[in-house]
């Protein structure tokens, strides 16, 4: 989330709270209903990504939920350091169900049609 959203969302929503952290390591003692990230995991290893549900795992609460955005495709790069990780809808929803069960998914156009997926899921799976 970029600082300009994040001050976006705390003026229109106060009674909300909103925090910006590592999307690998979530260093917080705070337990949340739900996550959000749009297009934010994207830059994320395949390992890092999975280390993240891990952590997000142990910071939503039980049967609380969260609402991921992510670009589908088969390309990987980097630009201006940052890795872009396209990925495949049947890995990706498997990785997504070692953790959460997913509630419902929505193929959709970013630039091109369902070049982009979220992911609704819910945390009742073991830790």
């Amino acid at each position: 989330m970029s600082d300009e959203f994040l001050i976006r969302c705390k003026k229109r929503f106060p009674e909300l709270t909103f925090l910006k952290l590592d999307a690998v390591s979530i260093s917080t003692k705070t337990e949340f209903d739900s996550l959000f990230s749009n297009k934010v995991l994207h830059h994320l290893t395949i390992n890092k990504l999975e280390e993240s549900l891990k952590r997000q795992q142990n910071v939503i609460t039980k049967s609380g939920m969260f609402a991921h955005t992510f670009w589908l495709g088969d390309k990987e790069f980097t630009m201006e350091g940052m890795l872009f990780l396209f990925h495949n809808r049947t890995i990706l929803l498997e990785l997504i169900s070692n953790y959460f069960t997913i509630l419902d998914t929505y193929d959709y156009k970013e630039f091109k049609e369902d070049d982009s997926i979220l992911v609704i899921a819910k945390n009742d799976k073991s830790l």
